[in-house]
């Protein structure tokens, strides 16, 4: 949730209940971003959503080396969430940044146990 139009449907309360209920259900198994922008210019409070960009810059910008999605369903598959099952038209990840994105997860603490 964030970017999406939801933010003007739903009140500040309703957001807390929608990210407790995913937190819980997700049991940290899957990073989660929330809230890291808003479609209401009434708030003005910039700065978390800006923060966390700037400690996300890193990844959103490896994440782009090839073709969108397969850096992504790499990472996935590196993090064990899902199979190493591709299908065409895509190809898997070159070889030559897996590395790259592997330091970028440890930097990230996404991955601390490819150390």
């Amino acid at each position: 949730m964030g970017t999406t139009g939801e933010a003007v449907s739903i009140t500040p309360v309703e957001f807390a209940e929608i990210l407790d209920l995913v937190l819980t259900q997700l049991d940290g198994k899957i990073p989660v971003i929330a809230g890291t922008g808003s479609a209401s210019a009434r708030q003005k409070n910039w700065q978390p959503a800006d923060e966390l960009e700037k400690e996300l810059r890193q990844l959103f910008d490896i994440l782009m080396i090839e073709t969108n999605p397969i850096p992504v369903k790499w990472s996935l598959f590196e993090m064990g969430l899902v199979g190493p099952h591709i299908r065409l038209p895509m190809t898997g990840l070159d070889d030559e940044y897996h590395d790259q994105l592997r330091q970028c997860f440890v930097s990230l603490d996404l991955m601390t146990s490819l150390c």
